[in-house]
């Protein structure tokens, strides 16, 4: 116990005569792992912080696929319906997902990027990210095929929107089953695909939003099936007809 008062009392008179440089390399000498993880703490602290006080709440995920929009139409798609809707965009955003390329007979040339493509709005469905998508009449066609779109005429039967949207509703085909695999693996004879028609998107061509936008051919818009946010797409839907 002496000994450890001994000690003391020299480390207190040694650090009495140490000039400041000697005292800043003395505190960094024992304490630097110390020092360090206690910068570190701060900052993960800070930084979570900062996320939890500056993240958004995604309203709506909207996938763009085979189809490129300009700065003003995306933000009449995005912060204009935010405003439109009585929602701050401070605190609230739709998500948008560009540069998708969807195809069932990609090029050469873009069939690693047609995959690439298939598997993050894979992702994204499965994630439930995934509440509307714009497309072109082909990528139309592979989302109606592989029964990813939901019914209109179901999701919208209970809403006075439906017969605003009756002219611009558009139908597809949609694939119940489908035995080509099984024909090409030689265990069956016959090719049998059954498929219905079902009403699963708006042409939104000759809105005036997508009007004014010039697009060359007709664009459409569908609710993805397994979307958690109705409500937030009729909502979004009524607003794209106002």
């Amino acid at each position: 116990m002496a000994a450890t008062d001994y000690e003391r009392t020299q480390l207190k008179k040694s650090l009495h005569e140490m000039g400041l440089p000697q005292k800043i390399g003395y505190f960094f000498s024992y304490y630097t792992i110390h020092f360090i993880l206690a910068v570190l703490a701060v900052v993960i602290i800070t930084a979570s912080l900062v996320r939890s006080l500056t993240r958004k709440e995604v309203l709506l995920y909207i996938a763009l696929t085979n189809t490129a929009i300009g700065s003003e139409l995306e933000s009449e798609l995005t912060d204009a319906f935010l405003s439109a809707s009585g929602f701050d965009s401070r605190k609230n955003e739709i998500e948008l997902y560009k540069e998708l390329y969807i195809s069932n007979d990609p090029a050469q040339e873009n069939h690693e990027y047609a995959y690439a493509s298939s598997l993050k709005v894979m992702a994204a469905i499965n994630a439930e990210k995934m509440d509307l998508v714009l497309m072109n009449k082909e990528s139309y066609d592979v989302f109606s095929g592989s029964g990813y779109l939901q019914d209109l005429t179901a999701l919208l039967k209970d809403s006075a929107l439906l017969d605003t949207l009756e002219p611009y509703l558009v139908q597809n085909e949609v694939t119940l089953a489908d035995n080509s695999l099984d024909v090409a693996l030689g265990e069956a004879a016959e090719t049998e695909i059954v498929t219905e028609t079902v009403t699963n998107a708006v042409n939104v061509s000759a809105l005036p939003a997508f009007r004014k936008a010039g697009f060359p051919a007709d664009i459409y818009i569908g609710a993805i099936a397994n979307s958690p946010r109705e409500g937030a797409i009729i909502r979004y839907l009524a607003y794209l007809t106002s």
